[in-house]
């Protein structure tokens, strides 16, 4: 491994993981992520029948204190801090993760002047699954991209 070219990607939940090691310092030089929530507090006030009960067994406390356990998983609320370039995709027909989730991640990206890349790919579900090898190619061209001393 050469610790000097390392990229990140995520789907769904893992993407929501990918922007928090990208918060946190990990040493990527991009990161590319579908499907991924940015929003749980929207995710959780529009849709609690499907959420709730998600956010009950990942987080037992967060109705405690959603402002802390929902914040650290929100990327709209850290968008700042996303500091490398970052391809967002989402199916435009994905039932289980809003496609909202990702504009609004955009909004916030572009309000703090970031380096990112959206593409929503119509028809597709979540992993967009019917266009895997278009997604792939859309990832590493964006790491070919970014793979620059």
């Amino acid at each position: 491994v050469d610790a000097n070219r390392l990229f990140l990607l995520g789907e769904s939940r893992g993407g929501m993981m990918v922007l928090q090691a990208i918060r946190d310092g990990f040493p990527a030089r991009a990161a590319a992520i579908y499907g991924g929530p940015t929003d749980f507090f929207s995710l959780l006030s529009q849709y609690p029948d499907q959420y709730e009960g998600v956010a009950d067994q990942l987080w037992p406390n967060w109705r405690i204190d959603p402002e802390r356990v929902l914040g650290r998983r929100s990327a709209i609320k850290w968008a700042d801090s996303i500091d490398i370039p970052l391809l967002i995709m989402h199916g435009g027909n994905d039932q289980t993760m809003p496609v909202t989730q990702s504009l609004t991640l955009v909004d916030r990206l572009q309000e703090h002047g970031k380096i990112y890349e959206l593409h929503i790919l119509g028809y597709e579900n979540h992993a967009i699954s019917g266009r895997a090898v278009e997604r792939d190619a859309l990832t590493t061209a964006w790491y070919k991209k970014h793979d620059t001393d």
